[in-house]
């Protein structure tokens, strides 16, 4: 609920919408908190403005590093062109180093041993960009499994009405990107159609995610950053160790 400076009004308990009264009595339907604005428009907007920022700190708020991750996760595309790209790169690598032992004659541990000595050259560069691409699928799986449910926006309280802001519930502004930034709170939206098309099961939760929904969000954007560092420290290390493997293993060989 909007008053007349068009900011939403918040329940100051839960953080659900209030539509006031026309004395500014507020009743919280979700929570059942009683509460009253001030009568000073000065004042009034204040509050509202200060309720606003307190519901936007206890989200969950996609900033740097995290807002480019999730816009390549929603756009499958080019994360699919990251990651192929990756990958291939990976492949033709190893291809290249066993056609280039086999080419170079001789026996069996002779061409193993070349072979060792070839893929250290090229190991590190290759394994870091084979690092990367998994850390990738990694943190676009974490991301749809835990994360992304709680960026939707919120659904429109009627057929055609603009998506609403999943954090203080303003009508989010039109926006072709699939993060959509409300005017009021700054925080951002995931704005899909499947807001729309489930617009009335999206009405029913809703009703219940106030009060569970911030503290959990923090946690899971936090998980998908710590499994895609694990994910890439843990093959870092392992290029590593096959690097100085195949370079001892080249040695004893040739």
């Amino acid at each position: 609920m909007t008053t007349d400076e068009s900011l939403p009004v918040l329940c100051a308990s839960c953080g659900g919408p209030v539509a006031p009264g026309a004395d500014w009595s507020l009743h919280c339907s979700y929570c059942g908190t009683e509460d009253r604005l001030p009568d000073d428009e000065l004042r009034r907007v204040l509050e509202l403005k200060r309720r606003i920022t307190a519901a936007a700190r206890s989200a969950a708020q996609l900033r740097g590093l995290n807002a480019v991750a999730a816009t390549m996760f929603e756009r499958g595309g080019a994360l699919s062109v990251v990651v192929g790209a990756g990958l291939g790169v990976t492949l033709l690598a190893a291809v290249a180093v066993i056609a280039g032992a086999i080419s170079s004659g001789g026996d069996a541990a002779t061409m193993a041993g070349r072979g060792f000595l070839l893929w250290a050259y090229v190991s590190v560069p290759v394994g870091m960009v084979f690092a990367v691409s998994l850390s990738l699928l990694i943190g676009r799986h974490t991301y749809r499994a835990r994360v992304r449910g709680e960026l939707l926006a919120r659904a429109p309280r009627e057929e055609g009405a603009p998506m609403r802001c999943r954090v203080c519930g303003a009508d989010l502004p039109d926006d072709d990107s699939p993060f959509v930034r409300c005017r009021y709170c700054s925080s951002q939206s995931l704005a899909t159609e499947e807001v729309h098309d489930r617009r009335l099961e999206r009405l029913d939760r809703e009703q219940q995610a106030y009060r569970s929904r911030a503290g959990k969000t923090v946690a899971h954007v936090a998980h998908v950053g710590l499994q895609m560092d694990r994910t890439l420290l843990i093959c870092v290390v392992l290029t590593y160790v096959i690097t100085y493997a195949s370079i001892g293993l080249s040695q004893l060989l040739l």
